[in-house]
């Protein structure tokens, strides 16, 4: 099949040519194949034919030049489009325009995982660059097709007990939901902000400072009664 979802079952067809185009039909029994084209997916596992990792041989039945049915189930594992399969038996191949055209689509949404995390900003500035949240599936494909994932943004460690504010939640779009304008209102070092959609696998971001605001008014602080001609120590804080 020239689509397939990644992780499910692709039953491949392997028939041998002659050098004349006709098919090979004492190509039979049982041969070892080499399978090469697809990539590993990003949490690394590695696609397989008949549970054999892609590039090592794996032996397949044949009967008069065509393997026989279920004989060779291809499972890839990571989403990409336009590649080819190809499949190598020593001296001869499928190299010269006559492998599998192959798209994989990213499986059914598993986790989240924080593209562009949050940044040490100013309490009450937007922070930026704009915090990217992916949708991903169990091998950390991202869904590029998906774009009705409601991703909830919250403080996770909050050492300023600080408020969050801004759009929330968003809607992912190709896979990624953007926060844009996201902010905190108290000073505080090591926030973290948790990304969350349902029963996902949740994501929380690298550790991130508050920091304060321009002065925006004083605030004198003293003792409220004194003796006239004696001292007052004033305090004057810039907020």
């Amino acid at each position: 099949t020239a689509s397939m979802t990644a992780g499910t079952n692709n039953e491949l067809t392997i028939t041998a040519y002659d050098s004349l185009g006709n098919v090979a039909t004492a190509y039979t029994g049982s041969h070892d194949l080499t399978f090469s084209g697809l990539t590993n997916a990003p949490l690394g596992t590695v696609p397989t034919v008949e549970g054999t990792n892609q590039g090592t041989a794996v032996s397949i039945s044949f009967t008069a030049g065509v393997s026989s049915t279920n004989a060779a189930t291809l499972i890839a594992y990571c989403a990409e489009s336009s590649k080819t399969v190809n499949v190598t038996d020593g001296t001869i191949n499928s190299n010269s325009g006559h492998g599998l055209g192959l798209s994989v689509s990213a499986g059914s949404a598993d986790n989240l995982h924080f593209l562009v995390g949050p940044s040490n900003t100013v309490a009450g500035v937007s922070i930026s660059p704009s915090i990217t949240v992916q949708v991903r599936d169990q091998w950390n494909n991202v869904r590029t097709a998906d774009s009705s994932t409601s991703v909830t943004m919250a403080i996770g460690t909050n050492p300023g007990s600080g408020t969050l504010s801004g759009t929330n939640p968003r809607t992912a779009s190709s896979g990624i939901a953007t926060f844009n304008d996201l902010s905190i209102d108290k000073v505080g070092t090591g926030y973290t902000l948790v990304a969350s959609s349902g029963a996902l696998t949740t994501d929380t971001s690298s550790t991130f400072n508050i920091t304060p605001a321009a002065a925006g008014y004083l605030v004198i602080t003293g003792t409220a009664s004194m003796t006239a001609g004696t001292n007052n120590e004033l305090t004057i804080t810039a907020y």
